[in-house]
Formats: C-alpha cells, structure tokens, sequence
C-alpha cells in the first residue's frame, strides 16, 4: 500500500493506492456515519459492486446505479441523484462512495457539493483515467449542450482509495484511453521519472503487471498533487495539466462523446506538438519521442475526418479563453510547458488541424501512425 497526503486549502487528505479494497474498511471506520451512500455505473455494479459490498459488509450501503458513459454527465443525472439522496434521508453525518471511473467521479462529486451545501465524499476510482487524474484534486463537472465540462465547481473529497487490481478488467480499449492522461502527466514531470518509466516499462505496463501499476498510479497522483497544491483553483500553474485538452475536449464534442477522453487528448498532445513547432519552442527531437510513446500506447495521432471551421468554434467554449484569446499549453522539452496566448486562431490553429488529418512524419521516414478515424 502507498500513500499519498495531499494539502488543499479547507485541510488535506489521504490518496491510498492499494491492490484490494481491505484498508477502505479502516478509513470509514474513522467516522461516524449513519449511513453510506454508494453511486456506481451501470458497468461497475456488475463487474465490482459486489467486492466492495463484501469488503464493506460490516457497514450500511445503500446503492444507486446510473447508466454508464459520458452522456450521464447531465443535468437530469443530476436531478435523480438528488432524488435519490432526499428519499434516503442523506445528511451531512453520512459518506457518499463515488464508485466508477471519471463520469461518475465527475458526476457524483458534482452533486455532493451542492447537496445540503456538501456531504462527505470518498472518491474510489475504477479506470485508469480516474485513478491517475479525475479522482484527485477536486474538479467536479457536468456537459452541457455538449460541450465538455462547461459547469462545474471545485469540493475535495475526504479520502482517495484507489485499488488497481480493478484495472485488470478494463478493456483494452479503456485502459489505453487513461494512457492519454498518464501521457499529459508525463510531459509534464520535470524529473523526467514518469516519461522514462513509460519509455522503459511500456510493455509491463499493457501487460498490467500490478507491481509497474502500482508505480505508475503512484507517480501520476504525486505529480498532480503538486500542481493541485500550488494552484488548487486552476488560476495559473494548475492550468499545465489541461495540456492536449482545448483541442482535444473541441473533438470530443464535435463527436457527441462518442470518442474517447483519452484518444482526444491524444490528438490534443499531437496538436500541441504541432503548435509547439510550428512557433519554435519545440524541436523535432522532442516530438518524435512523445509521438513515438503515444503510438506505444495504441493511442490516435491523426484524425482524417475532422472539419476545422467546427473545432474552431467548439474552441471558443475552452474555459482558459480570457476574452477573446484562447490560452493554449505548449510544450518546450519534456518537463517544460508554457502558457501561450493565440488571438488569431484561423491563421495559427487551422493549419495544425488541416496537419492533423494525416499520418505524422519523422523527419528520416514515415511512421505507422495510429488513425482514430
């Protein structure tokens, strides 16, 4: 077991990593709690409620149960959540387990805040996105006339329990969309720690050796901590960690969700990379690595189906845009980002995308790009 204690303004918190959900018993157990509410998916209660229900079986649980996928991040989600909170008498004295992967963690931890003003949250995380990234650090976020994560609202949850022998489960094409976010997080680590063990341990990793995930979710948390910490309200550095996200979120509504988070973000890295080079801040040495660690993943790095003028003006939605310029992060080398403002989207932004219909090329030979569409 490993944990991780990360400090927010009202306090702090434990993020526990563990290989079964034995230990979750000892972190309910320091509260008294007159009931406990857990909100799971559709997916989820079949594959993992019942272990959980084993493990907890000493405590009260009442479940609720939505449909999964990401058009359950809605208002009318939202509405029977609170229904279902008020006809079991929830109060603040109860805990609420946000038990699934980023709808529900995003979903659940919306309703909560607003709940009687908030209620007690444990967020326990099923997928390797919200192991590594939704789960810590206190976003909360709902769509709304598909666009991605336009409401939503900032509550930290009082424990993150992580188990990641639920990652064994995933389908292969899940577990390599929450590479899309252990990929961001990597460009990011100025130690260069999580981009080398990518480089080196990509196989044991799609194996899912539990000893290298254990590692991996480990290091991810402990990098977004550090961003979380210093900037726990996304008003400056915590911004780095929507790298590959202003366009990639821009794909992702355009498709309805049909694709998936982390192979938008994906086209989103690859996007940044394009931008990055394109103003010379980035060289093709760089590049090449991280376009390389990507296709490692089974991830998309080009789109053929992708109208521009439409992403353009999904774009205009991003939540970094201050007035009437989009902020977009750029990268320099791994471990160094940088915040740049772009005004002129159509001049700068249109030939990246036109860019992202076709296969990328090293600068030696072409390479087997993986294409989403």
């Amino acid at each position: 077991m490993k944990n991780i204690i990360i400090s927010v303004n009202n306090g702090y918190y434990p993020i526990s990593i563990n290989n079964n959900f034995k230990a979750l018993i000892n972190y309910i157990s320091e509260y008294e709690s007159s009931q406990i509410f857990v909100i799971t998916d559709s997916n989820v209660n079949i594959l993992h409620f019942q272990a959980l229900e084993d493990t907890l079986k000493k405590f009260k649980l009442t479940k609720f149960i939505i449909p999964a996928g990401e058009q359950s991040k809605s208002f009318q989600e939202l509405k029977n959540i609170y229904n279902f909170l008020i006809k079991g008498n929830a109060s603040k004295k109860d805990i609420i387990i946000a038990f699934g992967g980023g709808v529900i963690g995003d979903l659940v931890g919306f309703a909560v805040a607003t709940f009687l003003s908030g209620l007690r949250l444990i967020q326990v995380p099923t997928s390797l996105l919200s192991q590594v990234d939704s789960s810590v650090g206190g976003k909360t976020a709902l769509n709304f006339l598909s666009h991605k994560n336009n409401i939503g609202l900032f509550y930290q949850p009082i424990q993150v329990f992580i188990n990641t022998s639920l990652l064994t489960t995933l389908p292969e094409r899940e577990f390599n969309c929450g590479m899309g976010e252990v990929l961001v997080h990597s460009i990011l680590d100025n130690s260069k720690s999580l981009f080398t063990l990518l480089t080196e341990e990509h196989e044991r990793i799609k194996a899912r050796d539990l000893i290298i995930l254990n590692e991996l979710v480990y290091l991810n948390c402990n990098i977004k901590r550090k961003f979380v910490e210093e900037d726990e309200y996304e008003h400056g550095k915590r911004q780095s960690l929507n790298l590959g996200h202003t366009i990639g979120h821009a794909i992702e509504s355009l498709y309805n969700f049909e694709l998936k988070h982390g192979e938008c973000v994906s086209l989103g890295l690859v996007a940044a990379c394009y931008i990055s080079l394109q103003k010379n801040i980035l060289s093709n040495e760089i590049a090449d690595k991280i376009i390389k660690l990507i296709e490692l993943f089974n991830l998309p790095t080009y789109i053929s189906s992708l109208p521009p003028y439409e992403i353009l003006d999904l774009i205009q939605y991003d939540k970094k845009r201050n007035s009437n310029i989009n902020n977009f992060i750029l990268i320099k080398d791994i471990g160094e980002v940088q915040i740049v403002q772009i005004e002129d989207l159509y001049t700068e932004i249109i030939p990246v995308l036109l860019r992202l219909q076709k296969p990328y090329y090293r600068s030696e030979s072409p390479i087997n790009a993986a294409k989403l569409i």
